[in-house]
């Protein structure tokens, strides 16, 4: 979990200064990566915990992507959405 804690931590200290800076888009795909690295790769199966932390941010990378080009306030709410699951993960003991 320690290492889970690492990269989420690292994604947000240069996610949401972009997000700060107006370059919603930017932290989103930052945030976006970072989230579905950790949700996809073996290498953080298995840890006490594990379900917990991942649950939230799978169930943000399993949204069905949309067909059209998101607007600023869609752009800014999934920003959001993103950024609480980290937060959720951040919570897990562990």
């Amino acid at each position: 979990m320690d290492e889970v804690r690492r990269v989420i931590s690292s994604a947000i200290a240069v996610g949401a200064p972009r997000y700060n800076a107006g370059d919603i888009r930017g932290c989103c795909r930052i945030y976006w990566t970072t989230m579905y690295t950790l949700v996809v790769a073996p290498a953080f199966r298995g840890f006490p915990g594990y379900e917990h932390a991942m649950g939230p941010m799978q169930s943000v990378i399993e949204r069905a992507a949309p067909t059209i080009a998101l607007d600023t306030q869609s752009i800014d709410d999934y920003a959001w959405a993103l950024r609480q699951a980290f937060d959720a993960a951040l919570q897990t003991p562990g």
